[in-house]
């Protein structure tokens, strides 16, 4: 009963929890519904989406906080809120507001998202987001977010290859001002507030625990990246220059192209000996983007093997179209892939089949279990963590 009957709250600083009022709750049919709010940067709206399941897909209200003022009461949202998507035809994300004028971050007729803009005050607009305008386009790569900043300015992260891109944009209309510097990896964190010009990003790769930079987009173009805090990892075995990560792209059954990171120390001969760990999940939209595991680096250092990691189907890498050719009847899809890496890197020499091991959690362990099955011929070891299996 956890995931029922979930309550959105309002509470006054300084006041007893007994006193919070109800704003909205999920009851008789839709008592499996969620909600999340969040406050404009002004302080003025609060923005709720509603969802239910695990789809990428709410419905989207705003209450005027200052209208209400003192008189929020129980269940003003639902009287008093202004239900601009009153579907779950796709997805609705806050990034910015000036006034009634509304920027969100949408997946409508988009699987990899797009920026939209409403006037709030515009009835005919309102549960019409096919009319609302589009700022900035969809692109060829997922764009996961984008936040904005003083002035004309915004930072969008996109996903490229199941790799962080951060690029600097006008706010207004979209347009490219500048794309950072970075090398394979991942940004964990952002904090910008639109008051500001500057902002902070922490970093992440499959060699190195993070670092946090510091950007000034002053003058609407960033400087260059400042290092705020690097994390270090003391080891006498480490040395993050003597280590490489690079991208290769397996081809599947059907044609598909599917990206692998491989990681291992410099000069490693690739004479297809070396002791190989496959990682892969496939599965609920999520992205195996780079992430540094000491546990990875343990295998590469101490026993001077390989970590991949696949881009498998089935994850949200490439954007919903990616997501569903490997849900459901596509599920095959993920296994073939698998394999498909497993094969390549066999053919490049990094490893063979009795040096190569396969291992995966939950969903990634269902997949574990259906290669060793499909394929026991392609793996040394298969290491399936708490499977759904039968």
């Amino acid at each position: 009963n956890a995931n029922r009957g979930q309550q959105l709250v309002y509470h006054r600083m300084g006041t007893s929890q007994d006193e919070d009022v109800i704003l909205w709750k999920a009851e008789g049919e839709q008592e499996e519904w969620m909600a999340s709010g969040e406050i404009t940067d002004d302080g003025k709206y609060l923005v709720v989406g509603i969802t239910h399941g695990c789809d990428p897909v709410n419905r989207l209200v705003v209450l005027d906080l200052e209208e209400m003022g003192e008189n929020i009461k129980e269940g003003c949202l639902m009287k008093k809120g202004r239900y601009m998507v009153n579907n779950f035809d796709a997805q609705y994300d806050y990034v910015a507001n000036d006034g009634t004028i509304f920027t969100f971050k949408t997946n409508l007729n988009s699987p990899r998202y797009k920026l939209v803009r409403v006037d709030l005050s515009d009835e005919s607009k309102v549960n019409n987001p096919q009319d609302w305008m589009e700022v900035l386009s969809q692109s060829d790569h997922v764009l996961k977010w984008a936040a904005a900043l003083k002035g004309d300015v915004m930072v969008c992260d996109y996903l490229v290859d199941a790799k962080d891109v951060l690029q600097v944009r006008k706010l207004s209309n979209g347009e490219l001002l500048e794309e950072l510097d970075l090398p394979i990896g991942s940004v964990t964190s952002f904090s910008g507030r639109r008051e500001d010009s500057d902002f902070y990003f922490k970093f992440q790769t499959f060699t190195e625990p993070g670092t946090i930079y510091r950007v000034d987009t002053a003058g609407g173009r960033s400087k260059t990246l400042e290092v705020f805090h690097r994390s270090e990892l003391k080891d006498e075995k480490y040395d993050p220059d003597c280590l490489v990560t690079e991208q290769i792209f397996a081809t599947s059954k059907d044609g598909t192209r599917v990206p692998m990171f491989v990681t291992y120390e410099k000069g490693m001969k690739m004479d297809g000996n070396n002791l190989t760990m496959l990682y892969g999940y496939g599965g609920f939209n999520i992205s195996l983007t780079p992430s540094f595991s000491a546990t990875q680096l343990a295998f590469v250092l101490g026993f001077g093997g390989i970590a991949v990691t696949a881009n498998l189907r089935g994850g949200g890498e490439y954007g919903e179209e990616w997501h569903k050719a490997g849900s459901l009847k596509n599920k095959q899809n993920v296994f073939d892939d698998f394999i498909a890496c497993a094969e390549h890197l066999i053919q490049l020499g990094y490893t063979n089949p009795a040096k190569l091991a396969i291992q995966g959690g939950s969903n990634g362990g269902l997949l574990v279990a259906a290669c060793t099955n499909q394929r026991p011929d392609l793996f040394g070891c298969a290491i399936a963590h708490v499977g759904v299996m039968d």
